[in-house]
């Protein structure tokens, strides 16, 4: 179940960084939320980043079992276990961003996701 709601979260900040990419605007939730529309070199990152966000959403699932013989478990584990430790990490950035909007959205988002992650890559 765990992957399942991580891999949501993984394709919602894929969306998320998609919209920002296009330039629609919601560049205040993402990436330093300093602007309302996120500027050509931030829109190159958003679009990696979806990229990144969607692999993820792919290695969870595959780590969970909700797409089985797609990855070998081992790497899918451990493509989980990585992930997990990024968004680990990656918590503080939007917990220490100067926009409110990134703060209230993004973090309690990071941490679910973070959570998701670790527990499926211990194997729950």
């Amino acid at each position: 179940m765990a992957s399942i709601f991580g891999a949501v979260l993984a394709g919602a900040l894929a969306v998320w960084m998609l919209l920002g990419a296009a330039g629609l605007p919601v560049g205040e939730f993402v990436l330093g939320g300093r602007a309302r529309v996120l500027a050509g070199r931030k829109r190159a990152v958003a679009a990696g980043a979806a990229v990144l966000a969607l692999f993820a959403g792919f290695c969870v699932l595959c780590a969970g079992g909700g797409i089985p013989g797609a990855l070998p478990a081992g790497l899918a584990r451990g493509f989980c276990l990585f992930f997990a430790v990024c968004l680990t990490v990656g918590v503080l950035f939007p917990l220490c961003s100067k926009s409110a909007k990134e703060r209230m959205v993004m973090t309690p988002a990071c941490v679910l996701a973070a959570a998701c992650f670790w527990i499926t890559a211990l194997g729950g």
